[in-house]
């Protein structure tokens, strides 16, 4: 009689450990999955440096001389003529790859701007480095920002014009 007593302790404790094990495989899944969250500051430092040529007076924006106001929408042809995006992003990661163009359909014109960190901004190293085998696997593209925009201090100006950033980072 009592191995039938201690049959049915062992098969009381059955689903117990099945239990058990469900709720011990339940919080390892929880666990991994926050362990293995790829957190990357690239994009975010990117676009920290896009959004801060698109929107301080230091970047490409049109500054009204007299009231000092500056005009998010409005690009200053003289500043997007003469900025080094060199000295604009210091930046320790030596991985971007960026370019800047202002196209103007009305003009029929357009203005580059080319960012290759460590080596130098030059439309011939943008394309060697994007244009490279296995570049899907090399490089990853943070996105491509356009804006249409109003171009200022231009001998034409002020004209109708669209901004774009194509920047990419390497893996």
């Amino acid at each position: 009689m009592d191995d039938d007593h201690e049959g049915y302790d062992i098969m009381l404790w059955i689903p117990k450990f099945l239990y058990l094990i469900v709720v011990t495989s339940i919080l390892m899944g929880i666990i991994y999955s926050v362990q293995t969250q790829d957190v990357g500051s690239d994009d975010v430092e990117m676009n920290l440096l896009i959004e801060s040529m698109m929107h301080s007076p230091d970047g490409i924006i049109y500054q009204d001389i007299y009231t000092g106001k500056s005009y998010s929408t409005k690009v200053d042809f003289d500043k997007f003529q003469k900025i080094d995006l060199n000295d604009f992003f210091q930046t320790e990661n030596k991985r971007y790859i960026m370019h800047l163009e202002l196209t103007s359909e009305q003009m029929n014109e357009d203005y580059s701007k080319y960012y290759v960190s460590g080596e130098e901004s030059t439309k011939e190293n943008f394309i060697t480095r994007t244009v490279v085998k296995e570049f899907a696997e090399r490089m990853n593209p943070l996105g491509k920002i356009e804006k249409d925009v109003i171009v200022m201090n231009h001998k034409d100006s002020p004209f109708e014009a669209k901004l774009t950033f194509d920047a990419y980072i390497e893996k």
